[in-house]
């Protein structure tokens, strides 16, 4: 976290730096710092290396999936495949909050 954090002193808006934020914000329980952080990466410089926004999307929806926010899981995950249709781990989770 605070290599990502180093890294947006020296860009503040970078997209892949701040959707791997969410990422590990989610895995140390600060759920709603997350969700802020997928947020601003996709209104982000759209700068996402070999990613896609789909990256974030897939995130912010496994963020919603943990904190029981079925609804915002579900909306997440299907802009997630909307970038990416053909992500496995995107559907298989999306398929998990369907089930719960």
């Amino acid at each position: 976290l605070n290599a990502f954090d180093r890294t947006l002193l020296l860009e503040e808006k970078d997209s892949i730096t701040l959707a791997y934020r969410c990422s590990t914000l989610a895995q140390l329980k600060r759920y709603e710092d997350a969700i802020v952080s997928c947020q601003n990466a996709l209104a982000g410089n759209g700068r996402w290396g070999d990613k896609s926004p789909a990256f974030a999307w897939y995130h912010m929806g496994n963020t919603h999936r943990l904190t029981k926010q079925f609804p915002s899981a579900i909306a997440a995950f299907d802009q997630a495949i909307k970038f990416d249709a053909n992500d496995a781990l995107t559907w298989n989770a999306q398929a998990l909050v369907l089930e719960e």
